[in-house]
């Protein structure tokens, strides 16, 4: 009901037949509508039985594909044969370990878990009401979008990592640009493969997952348009549209199906709302931000409507705002039959424009859009010919979510050069609040920001967690928080047991149960041979040393050439435990320790503290090491 202006509630489940099918005969029959796209994996097959008693169109393929798609044995079974590798299948009694276990017809993370033994194994099918036992995909999983027509077959196809995933659903999806690679044409031929297969039409995807081997291996195929879908349209494929057309045989269907996407590297992050940010490799800019002048159509795209329903689109003059307060150029160009200049006045958008170009005939709105600019209009047909003619990118105003930019706290590039000394004035005793030790209260923001800072550091080692599961070596944590600690993201992602506690910890208190009992301000080249390990985690740990310089340099002695060591440190974040807390570095700071120690900087993002500029609450930290 917070997000839909119509919200139907006391539907009945579909579990209870055919009561919960004369209800939606009779939604269907008294709101007049048209089309019906289930999105839940068991509503599927359910509506696809009921088709032609439904009352109008349904958005998905044969019964038979619906069925065969909602088992992942006979998904496997149909496609395996094709050419789509499919992980192994294994009968209880001759499993491979490690192995996996799901439900059959499952969906999410509900009773998959992997096992590392036979007693591991039994255990986890006693759990699993309809238990699948196939081979353990250990890497990075992936989604690919698709569309195709009922005559024509794959028409569209787009992949995307799953960056994070919480009970089997993605909360964080990136872009992923495979055109040109071998795993380009991999995802290709089994997007054309699956389609042909099963017939598909519409909005579909497949999900996928590396072997052990780091080839792409099928997971599962539905018939239905994905959660994060949003993020292909927001890149140009708006797969619920292209569903319609191709469920009603429109004449459009041939043209916006020969879609060339505008691919910036952008991530939906379902954390806390769906939103589109820049991937971390670019810098942590808004996206697009190399465009200085925004060109924009006025019917339909900025104004919705007509006469008194007349509506500004919100999401889109959010967006001319950000793009006002970074300075950029707005330009309106416009073909309307109306008075722009009383349809603006009434909106109280007049004084929003640099420029405003009201075209007459069959004038190019391409000529009025410079190269360093880009294009909002709702018309595929003007899209194409300002795409076709400037080779800027083109959004329709659907895709506005792509650049409108929700974060709280801009991630980017600390720039002070000379960060204030803050004296200690309270002894702490741990990294929460012990009142009854300190006197003190800590503030209400230390407690926000506190949170703030743990969550940068699971995502952290989370993107580290998915790097070691895609190219396995030797890792070390270093301090360890509970919270926080390698091994925990490793099993955030359902890594094999032996996987988790194949990683060493290292900790300068004997109490600690660490693997290795060392002080990484000394040189344990006696104790501890270099280059030992291909991935490190240091995560709020250099401040709590004596001697950072001397910490670092240790730790890229123990990294492997070509190893990477994660870092983060607060900055202007107040003072904690474990004591000493003794250091605050920054950007700068980094930077040097990185290169005293030989190391390169892959990754720096920054947390900026809400009102305050050039005061960064957090650092987080990619390094790596020579591979020669």
């Amino acid at each position: 009901p917070c997000l839909y202006n119509e919200y139907i509630t006391d539907v009945p489940l579909i579990r209870e037949g055919e009561k919960c099918f004369q209800t939606l005969r009779a939604i269907v029959r008294d709101r007049r509508i048209d089309v019906v796209f289930p999105c839940y994996d068991d509503a599927i097959p359910y509506l696809a039985a009921r088709r032609d008693s439904l009352g109008c169109a349904l958005s998905a393929p044969s019964l038979e594909t619906c069925l065969v798609t909602r088992s992942k044995r006979l998904t496997y079974e149909r496609l395996a044969p094709l050419g789509v590798r499919c992980p192994a299948v294994y009968e209880a009694g001759a499993a491979v370990y490690p192995c996996f276990v799901k439900p059959e017809r499952g969906q999410g993370s509900q009773s998959s878990v992997a096992c590392g033994d036979a007693a591991a194994l039994t255990e986890a099918m006693r759990a699993c009401a309809d238990p699948l036992v196939c081979e353990l995909l250990p890497g990075e999983e992936y989604t690919v979008d698709c569309a195709s027509d009922r005559d024509r077959g794959l028409v569209w196809y787009g992949a995307r990592r799953r960056v994070r995933v919480r009970a089997g659903q993605s909360v964080c999806t990136e872009w992923c640009d495979f055109q040109g690679t071998p795993d380009g044409d991999t995802v290709k031929r089994y997007a054309t493969l699956i389609s042909d297969a099963f017939g598909m039409r519409g909005g579909w995807f497949f999900q996928l997952k590396r072997n052990a081997a780091g080839e792409l291996a099928l997971l599962e195929v539905a018939p239905r348009l994905a959660g994060a879908a949003g993020l292909a349209r927001c890149l140009g494929a708006n797969l619920a549209q292209l569903t319609l057309l191709e469920i009603r045989r429109d004449a459009a269907w041939s043209v916006m199906t020969n879609i060339t996407c505008y691919a910036p590297r952008l991530r939906m992050d379902k954390a806390y709302a769906t939103m589109l940010v820049p991937d971390a490799a670019a810098g942590g800019a808004t996206p697009g931000a190399a465009y200085d002048t925004v060109v924009v159509d006025l019917d339909d795209t900025l104004v919705l409507g007509r006469g008194a329903g007349q509506r500004v689109n919100v999401a889109l003059v959010a967006f001319l705002f950000q793009a006002r307060n970074a300075g950029k150029k707005l330009v309106l160009v416009t073909r309307s039959a109306s008075d722009v200049s009383v349809v603006l006045a009434r909106h109280a958008l007049t004084e929003l424009w640099a420029e405003i170009h009201h075209l007459r005939g069959g004038e190019p709105k391409s000529a009025h859009v410079p190269p360093t600019a880009i294009f909002v209009d709702d018309s595929f047909a003007e899209r194409r010919e300002v795409a076709a003619a400037t080779g800027v990118p083109t959004f329709d105003a659907t895709m506005v979510d792509a650049l409108v930019d929700r974060r709280l706290w801009r991630a980017a590039p600390a720039t002070s050069d000379s960060p204030e000394a803050c004296p200690t004035r309270y002894e702490v005793r741990d990294c929460l609040t012990d009142t009854r030790a300190t006197g003190v209260t800590v503030a209400a923001i230390d407690v926000v920001l506190l949170d703030a800072l743990r969550a940068r550091v699971a995502l952290h080692l989370d993107d580290l967690a998915a790097r070691l599961l895609a190219a396995p070596g030797a890792a070390l944590d270093v301090a360890p928080e509970i919270w926080a600690g390698l091994r925990g993201a490793l099993r955030r992602a359902s890594a094999p047991t032996a996987v988790v506690d194949d990683v060493h910890t290292l900790d300068v208190d004997p109490r600690s149960g660490a693997t290795i009992v060392a002080d990484l301000c000394a040189d344990n080249s006696e104790s501890i041979a270099g280059g030992a390990y291909r991935y490190i985690a240091c995560t709020e740990v250099l401040e709590h040393t004596a001697a950072p310089w001397a910490a670092v340099v240790e730790l890229a002695r123990l990294l492997a050439p070509g190893g990477l060591l994660y870092l983060s440190v607060p900055y202007n974040f107040r003072i904690h435990g474990p004591l000493p807390d003794a250091w605050r570095i920054n950007e700068h700071g980094i930077r040097h320790l990185a290169r005293h120690a030989g190391l390169e900087l892959v990754e720096l993002s920054a947390l900026e503290t809400p009102g305050r500029p050039l005061h960064p609450v957090h650092y987080t930290v990619v390094l790596a090491k020579d591979p020669s």
